[in-house]
């Protein structure tokens, strides 16, 4: 991707749904070339906008799989309505994901659902307590700081807690089903495609946004930003170091992801950067170093499912 790519790719990161008029006014570029290089971009499937149904409860799971059979595990997670990435990783575990749920729904899965996947022999479980940042709140970090406030982007972070919220009524699922095909769909088409008037899905979708409900998400492969290597850490470190460590590794664009968990490990993070000499410096000579007691580091070496969306391998 060329520089101008990744700076629309960047102002998407930031409003999903802007217009392209309002991005080539943001990077000062021509409106006919930003729309006409950001819908080859969205045509191609380089990039992807979509929603994804946020929840109440968060669990991260670690499956060891039967020798042969890790395509097939890694299938029937991403099949799963409720999974929102499945990766493919190195190290003592083959297969990580997360599911967006419910506290009710948590037990039924851990004992009886995902035990039973197809392929999986050991499952560890790391149910999530707080994010500080999802996939939503990444950014690529090629636009200026007044590129990235003309987009709207306050430069705050991605942090929230885990809460109850209300169920969705027929009308916002559909609206829902409607944005996770399409992230950018007009109100005017979406207001067709659920029986609402302009201004009705215009309001219901503000709603949505506003009370974390959903989430608009512009996805990208990171390597085709130039960010080939991926790399999931599982942090041990006392409670009381947690918002320290947190915090340090926020400075970071090259952390797609940070959720503090419970278990064996206390916080797990994915980073994203060009070499393996760029993830050892990350690992050995960052700020936060002396502050965990242990680090475990699994190579991400293929994407099932991102965002909610099934990707090709």
């Amino acid at each position: 991707m060329d520089n101008l790519e990744l700076r629309i790719v960047e102002a998407l990161q930031i409003d999903g749904r802007a217009s392209w008029r309002k991005i080539a006014s943001a990077l000062g570029e021509n409106e006919r070339t930003v729309a006409r290089r950001g819908s080859e971009m969205l045509a191609s499937g380089v990039v992807s906008v979509a929603a994804i149904h946020l929840q109440p409860a968060s669990i991260l799971i670690r499956a060891r799989c039967t020798p042969g059979t890790i395509e097939q595990t890694l299938e029937a997670l991403a099949s799963r309505g409720d999974t929102s990435f499945v990766y493919a990783v190195t190290g003592p575990s083959d297969v990580v994901a997360e599911l967006l749920t419910t506290p009710e729904a948590m037990g039924q899965l851990i004992t009886k659902d995902l035990p039973t996947t197809p392929g999986v022999v050991n499952l560890e479980t790391y149910p999530a307590l707080k994010f500080y940042r999802t996939i939503g709140g990444w950014r690529l970090g090629v636009l200026s700081e007044a590129e990235a406030a003309a987009m709207g982007s306050s430069g705050g972070s991605d942090t929230f807690l885990l809460e109850p919220m209300a169920e969705l009524d027929p009308a916002d699922a559909s609206i829902l089903e409607c944005l996770q095909g399409d992230g950018r769909m007009g109100f005017e088409e979406l207001g067709k495609r659920v029986g609402l008037s302009e201004s009705t899905a215009r309001r219901r979708v503000e709603s949505l946004l506003s009370a974390r409900q959903i989430q608009i998400r512009a996805l990208i492969e990171p390597r085709s930003a130039g960010l080939p290597v991926e790399a999931l850490i599982w942090f041990r470190l006392s409670p009381q170091r947690i918002a320290t460590v947190a915090d340090s590794l926020m400075m970071h664009r090259k952390v797609r992801y940070a959720a503090v968990i419970a278990g064996g490990y206390q916080l797990l993070v994915d980073v994203t950067v060009k070499s393996m000499n760029e993830l050892n410096e990350f690992l050995s000579n960052a700020e936060w170093v002396g502050d965990v007691d242990g680090i475990e580091t699994s190579l991400i070496i293929g994407a099932r499912k991102r965002g909610g969306r099934v990707v090709p391998l």
